[in-house]
């Protein structure tokens, strides 16, 4: 019975000490896939790809795209030295409620998901952060539309491109 009870415990750190935030979205890995892999892998789901802020970022804005469970209207991918840095997936609405709905859905998925990674939230924001990934969920009201955005990251990546942006200072 004490063997059982010691196996069932170390399992349980085992599961907790391998749980980490979702680094993999259309079988493309944060910090590892190169902008040729994201272009090539969402081609072949069928989906175009459009440039976006200069040429650090690619945006698809299908008629259905699906995450989570939800509908989005856009997903940008962001690169930094080449490598995926970030996945968003954006809805905006016009006061019709389904902004506002989505991201009470979501953010009930994410906190049920993910609520050991909890990091800290603003009035705009909430932070979820684990040793590589970062997830920023947002909802902000920009240019009279309600924007729900929620944003993985990579941890690594995004701390290279802060460092950088602060040593142009």
């Amino acid at each position: 019975m004490k063997k059982l009870i010691l196996l069932t415990i170390a399992l349980v750190v085992a599961v907790a000490a391998n749980a980490q935030i979702q680094r993999t979205f259309f079988g493309l890995t944060l910090g590892q896939s190169t902008k040729q892999q994201v272009r090539t892998t969402l081609a072949k789901k069928g989906y175009k790809c459009h440039t976006m802020q200069g040429d650090d970022a690619l945006f698809i804005q299908p008629s259905s795209l699906q995450f989570g469970g939800l509908s989005w209207d856009m997903a940008l991918f962001r690169f930094y030295k080449g490598k995926l840095l970030s996945v968003s997936f954006s809805i905006a609405d016009n006061f019709s409620g389904i902004a506002s709905e989505t991201y009470k859905v979501l953010k009930a998925k994410i906190d049920q998901k993910y609520s050991d990674f909890y990091f800290s939230k603003n009035e705009i924001a909430t932070y979820y952060l684990d040793e590589k990934t970062v997830i920023i969920l947002q909802n902000l009201y920009l240019n009279f539309k309600l924007n729900v955005t929620i944003s993985y990251s990579d941890k690594d990546l995004q701390d290279q491109l802060l460092k950088a942006s602060d040593d142009e200072l």
